[in-house]
């Protein structure tokens, strides 16, 4: 599993939504909502992964960038290829309306969890975006 339950507790008692902590290569945390496949999400620019909940944590089954977050079903990978490949929740994490940005921390999550739960086919090309450790 790629991360952990990250802890917050609002001080009115009110419902927060699910959050994970993805690590990437560089040791960074990464913040993510869950959400369910059938979740209408904001039309903003972020990062997700497609997860498949195991035991107490996700498994990362695809992770993505996007100009607009409430596209990423109708763009590739698509919602059936999700499906078909088990995942049960979308994590999403708005971040910066620059792709490249978005790309590192893609890039940054695919070198630390793609070899362990062949989660994107082409995880390699991100090598020289992300330093070694």
């Amino acid at each position: 599993m790629g991360g952990f339950r990250c802890l917050s507790v609002p001080s009115d008692g009110a419902r927060r939504a699910v959050e994970w902590c993805w690590w990437g290569r560089s040791k960074r945390s990464y913040l993510y909502v869950v959400h369910g496949l059938d979740a209408t999400l904001a039309c903003q620019p972020g990062n997700f992964i497609a997860a498949r909940r195991q035991g107490r944590g996700w498994d990362a089954l695809y992770i993505g960038e996007s100009d607009d977050l409430s596209t990423i079903f109708e763009r590739s990978p698509g919602r059936r290829l999700l499906i078909a490949r088990q995942a049960t929740h979308i994590h999403t994490h708005v971040s910066s309306r620059n792709a490249c940005e978005r790309r590192a921390e893609q890039c940054d999550l695919l070198i630390n969890l793609a070899p362990l739960r062949g989660a994107n086919a082409d995880w390699a090309g991100c090598t020289s975006m992300v330093g070694r450790s």
